[in-house]
């Protein structure tokens, strides 16, 4: 999994196409993976290494169906560098133009 390079500034950070450099913690409750706008990219930051990694929205669908709500999947998130279960942030994004 792709590491988001978040210390990019906005034109370094599209080049390298990455998305925003500084993702919103998600915080609607009832937002669904369907629901979600195809130009913004989902990312979790672990709560102990701190590692940000992107999340494929359409494998995740595929796991969990499109109707899932996002922040329902929190708690199921582990991290890939540290194996930290606990503390993870779910993060959104825009991609870049």
């Amino acid at each position: 999994m792709r590491r988001i390079p978040l210390s990019l500034s906005g034109a370094a950070a599209r080049r390298a196409g990455a998305a925003d450099p500084n993702p919103d913690q998600l915080s609607d409750p009832k937002l669904t993976l369907q629901a979600l706008p195809e130009w913004y990219q989902l990312a979790v930051s672990c709560g102990h290494c701190k590692h940000v990694a992107p999340l494929d929205r359409r494998e995740l669908a595929r796991k969990v169906g499109k109707q899932a709500v996002i922040t329902s999947l929190v708690p199921k998130l582990r991290c890939a560098e540290c194996g930290n279960k606990k503390g993870n942030k779910l993060m959104l994004g825009k991609l870049p133009r």
